[in-house]
């Protein structure tokens, strides 16, 4: 019988991965072998954590992204390893690696690729999974430098079943950022080095929560604040860059990256508008972190001090900030820091002018889209009023931000604002309502005179059971002192000649901004994204995509919308006992044709149409009016 010692039987794993990639990869014009201390030791090695989900098994993107990889392939001074697992789909179901070798032709299934390891059936979104993944990668294919790559969706600091990664077939589960931390913390103590890049192919991870757990086990780091389109960044591109130039600096590469994954979309300018990618310093944190702990503190001492006042102030200023991940009927809580602080009225302007300097150090690359137009390179979590005003969703996500371990003072903050606004259960007043002439006046007074969100018309038709179908959610034509005012017109949006609700997810200015569309788009639920301005009263639009909702209180990529595919608007019900859901209505759905998705202002339908003044405050406590206006249309 042989004896082999730990280090002898991990050079014969690697000899045999060798014979193995060396049979088995009979279509590649450059075959690779697993590196062993008799070769030159690459210059870099590449760890991508590829979490399929419905990413993969609904639209094939992690394959994708596996034959950009071909076109590159691992060398001497490049290893490209990736981990494979969590899709609903053959060849996904267990947890695989691989080493990409250079291919001639693309793969229509991951099952045309040779494995190194088959580990089975393991979660994806448990850390375990993670850190054995970055241990054995580093032990086996060592390098001057390691990268690793988180890919598939993103749900910013807080997310739904966890913020990276939604195993698909483990209901869900994904990554925390706690659980991230874990495993960092784990590979990197035990081999004494930091990765040197650190990117997130997800949506909406270029948050300054992630930025500080990463920064003590990285030295930079490649994230988006909004959500990502489906294809994601440009493996063939960036991998390329560091296999024509091994000694390719960080910083030049994180600019490749960044450049290749938006010139991706340089031919569908609708989702380039979309898009922002940043690059971050990780070692520039602790500074905007200090600014960030100034702001944080004098909040919360004024907050203490004036609570009614301040929340009001905060709940302002989070509303009028970009914000990123916004669906029509949920929100990921993160919203961009500058744009933030520059919403704080004068009181704060040293702190916020710090941030933006502490910031601008950190940031030191990045794009955007014109629909994203604020997008500084990091978000922070705030969270929405929907959220606080649901005590199971807060207590969920205070929880879930304060097991992140992210500046204290900011979590003390998020969680004093978020109590206080939740106390706050007095409604909007709503009086002096008076329709004379389609025009409908009314009063509308929040608590302290300052506490409104928004003041809207509902357009409904009745529903069943009681209950009411909104086919239409207007602004009021303005809400000054007070009191409100709406015209009614007879007016609607609609997509393709079909009625459809909207929601406002950004607002530019008075005429321009981001809506949602809520819609089945071939019977998956999505929120259609939709740029618009309005010039000399004439309505300007671009159809960005669609957002699938993908797991519970996870954020999905923005997809395209295609030629044939079936789009079904949905509309806002409130039943009887005051509770919302999205239904369709029948004959309104369509197929998408060649021409594509036209958006019009139309004349509502012959038919009886209810008029009801809708009023929410900073803290999402609604007021609707009791008795509708009822209006008949011939």
């Amino acid at each position: 019988m042989l004896g082999f010692t730990a280090n002898s039987y991990g050079k014969l794993g690697l000899i045999i991965s060798s014979l193995l990639l060396t049979a088995c990869n009979t279509n590649d014009d450059d075959p690779v072998t697993a590196p062993s201390k008799a070769l030159t030791t690459p210059k870099h090695t590449v760890l991508v954590y590829m979490v399929g989900s419905d990413l993969e098994s609904k639209h094939g993107a992690a394959t994708a992204d596996i034959n950009e990889m071909l076109k590159v392939g691992s060398n001497q001074n490049l290893n490209i390893i990736i981990t494979t697992g969590g899709a609903n789909k053959d060849g996904w179901r267990t947890v695989k690696r691989f080493l990409i070798p250079k291919g001639t032709k693309a793969i229509s299934s991951i099952n045309e690729l040779t494995q190194l390891v088959d580990l089975g059936d393991k979660n994806m979104g448990e850390v375990s999974t993670l850190r054995d993944f970055l241990d054995w990668g580093i032990k086996n294919y060592t390098a001057d430098k390691y990268s690793v790559i988180f890919w598939d969706h993103g749900g910013g600091a807080v997310g739904g079943n966890g913020t990276v990664g939604n195993d698909e077939n483990k209901s869900g589960d994904a990554l925390s950022l706690a659980e991230i931390k874990s495993a960092l913390d784990n590979v990197t103590k035990l081999y004494k080095t930091k990765f040197e890049l650190i990117g997130f192919d997800t949506c909406l991870m270029a948050t300054l929560e992630t930025a500080t757990i990463t920064s003590a086990y990285g030295n930079y780091m490649v994230a988006s604040e909004e959500l990502e389109p489906g294809t994601g960044w440009d493996y063939s591109a960036w991998l390329g860059a560091i296999k024509n130039k091994p000694t390719i600096s960080t910083i030049e590469l994180t600019k490749v990256i960044i450049d290749s994954y938006y010139n991706s979309f340089s031919t569908n300018p609708d989702e380039q508008k979309t898009v922002t990618l940043s690059a971050i310093q990780l070692n520039k944190i602790a500074n905007l972190n200090q600014a960030v702990d100034k702001l944080a503190l004098k909040l919360a001492n004024n907050l203490n001090a004036a609570p009614d006042s301040v929340r009001i102030e905060l709940a302002k200023s989070r509303e009028r900030s970009e914000s990123y991940g916004k669906e029509s009927d949920s929100d990921s809580g993160m919203i961009d820091l500058a744009d933030f602080t520059s919403k704080l009225s004068s009181t704060y302007s040293t702190e916020a002018n710090n941030i933006k300097m502490a910031l601008a150090n950190a940031v030191f690359y990045k794009k955007q889209g014109t629909a994203r137009p604020q997008a500084a390179g990091l978000s922070i979590y705030l969270p929405d009023s929907k959220t606080i005003r649901s005590k199971e969703a807060r207590e969920d996500a205070l929880q879930t931000y304060k097991n992140i371990g992210f500046l204290s003072s900011w979590t003390q903050l998020v969680e004093n604002y978020s109590n206080k606004a939740a106390a706050d259960t007095i409604p909007p007043a709503i009086t002096n309502l008076t329709f004379d002439d389609n025009t409908l006046n009314a009063t509308v007074t929040g608590n302290n005179g300052k506490d409104i969100e928004e003041v809207s018309v509902l357009i409904t038709v009745d529903g069943d059971n009681d209950s009411q179908i909104v086919i239409a959610k207007e602004e009021v034509d303005s809400y000054v002192n007070n009191q409100a005012e709406y015209v009614f017109n007879g007016k609607v949006a609609l997509l393709n000649g079909k009625s459809v609700y909207v929601e406002e997810i950004e607002s530019y200015d008075d005429d321009s901004g981001l809506v949602g569309i809520p819609a089945q788009l071939n019977g998956q639920q999505v929120t259609i994204y939709v740029q618009y301005e309005i010039q000399n009263d004439t309505l300007l639009y671009d159809v960005l995509g669609a957002v699938p909702q993908s797991f519970d209180g996870s954020v999905s990529r923005l997809m395209p919308i295609n030629t044939n595919d079936i789009i079904s608007p949905l509309f806002q019900m409130i039943n009887a006992d005051g509770s919302i859901e999205f239904v369709e209505m029948d004959g309104n759905n369509f197929k998408v044709t060649n021409t594509g998705i036209t958006i019009s202002i139309g004349d509502l339908t012959a038919g009886s149409y209810n008029l009801y003044l809708q009023a929410t405050d900073l803290s999402d406590n609604t007021t609707i009016t009791d008795t509708p206006i009822t209006i008949n249309i011939d």
